[in-house]
């Protein structure tokens, strides 16, 4: 079993394509390139942790939730008035795998629970328009710049292994 993570799906935002450049000609084929990528990398008992704006209706966010393989937890973002549809949701979460404590929310945030003592942010939200700080155990995990697919455990860990943490007190 392995652990996902990923924000911004937006299905059913008509204007999305437009207002990220994203590589589709229509809603449906953006719709379809979503599954097809999630259901490649996840497996069904799997974890994803979905970190917002998963969906604008709450009748294709069920539908969607039928079709994606994995656990599905479900972080609120900005967009996510018609959660409950989704199950139970959150407005932030701490998860520990293995040694790592992970703070997962739909916003980038400068600082975070344990972030002194190595713990990782995982957010969305930016789409990508967020410059990576090398010098934060932060990543934005929105399939807009992770390959319109979720983001595994390994994967963030090896991208998290090449940084060089800095607390935001380090002046030197």
């Amino acid at each position: 079993m392995a652990t996902f993570f990923t924000s911004d799906q937006h299905f059913g935002h008509l204007r999305i394509i437009e207002l990220c450049k994203r590589p589709y000609k229509t809603i449906h084929e953006m719709h379809e390139a979503l599954v097809e990528n999630w259901n490649a990398k996840v497996a069904a008992q799997d974890t994803v942790y979905i970190l917002g704006d998963f969906s604008f209706s709450p009748l294709l966010a069920t539908e969607m939730v039928g079709r994606l393989h994995g656990l599905k937890q479900f972080i609120r973002g900005n967009h996510d008035k018609h959660s409950a549809s989704c199950g139970n949701v959150v407005d932030v979460k701490m998860v520990k795998l293995g040694d790592t404590y992970i703070w997962l929310s739909h916003y980038p945030h400068i600082e975070w629970p344990k972030s002194s003592h190595g713990a990782w942010h995982l957010y969305g939200h930016c789409h990508g328009n967020l410059p990576d700080n090398p010098n934060a155990l932060s990543m934005d995990i929105g399939v807009d710049c992770n390959g319109y697919a979720p983001v595994s455990f390994d994967e963030i860990q090896s991208r998290m292994a090449k940084k060089t943490p800095k607390s935001i007190f380090d002046r030197s």
